[in-house]
């Protein structure tokens, strides 16, 4: 649904927000058949209710939305047709928070990771030198001179300098 990836999105894109947004569409056939998120071909034969909710607001109904079938239906029937969908919303929560929980996690160690690179431009003379001594040309770079090697390749052939 896309109620549901502009949730995330937002979530992603690191926007404040008290609660997401989750939403859920169900199906009813007949009085005993509901299908949730139905497709388009069991669409067509239903009467169909899509709700968006804040899943952790114990009142969290935001809008419910009606096809011209379902407005048909007697309160009873309306009832059980309207708490079926909220709960259905309740379960897409569920694995959605699972999902948020996963990108907070990944922002979170992104930061870490970046913020113990060294700035870019970084020009002191020690981040220099270290970054020359570690790249492995046989060369002492304290002395510029050449360091002899004893293989040619980690694990290669032996050579004489």
């Amino acid at each position: 649904c896309c109620v549901n990836a502009a949730s995330l999105a937002l979530l992603d894109a690191g926007v404040a927000m008290c609660d997401l947004v989750v939403a859920a569409t169900v199906a009813v056939v007949h009085e005993d058949q509901v299908f949730f998120d139905p497709t388009r071909r069991e669409q067509n034969y239903a009467a169909l209710l899509d709700v968006a909710i804040f899943p952790h607001l114990p009142d969290g109904l935001i809008s419910a939305d009606l096809d011209a079938a379902a407005r048909a239906l007697d309160f009873d029937d309306f009832d059980k047709f309207l708490h079926s969908a909220i709960a259905c919303a309740r379960d897409t929560a569920y694995h959605l928070t699972d999902i948020a929980r996963e990108l907070i996690t990944r922002h979170i160690y992104i930061r870490e990771v970046t913020a113990a690179l060294p700035p870019l431009g970084a020009s002191s003379s020690s981040t220099k030198r270290q970054k020359m001594d570690d790249d492995d040309d046989g060369l002492d770079n304290d002395r510029g001179e050449p360091v002899p090697l004893k293989t040619a390749v980690p694990g290669g052939v032996p050579m004489s300098t």
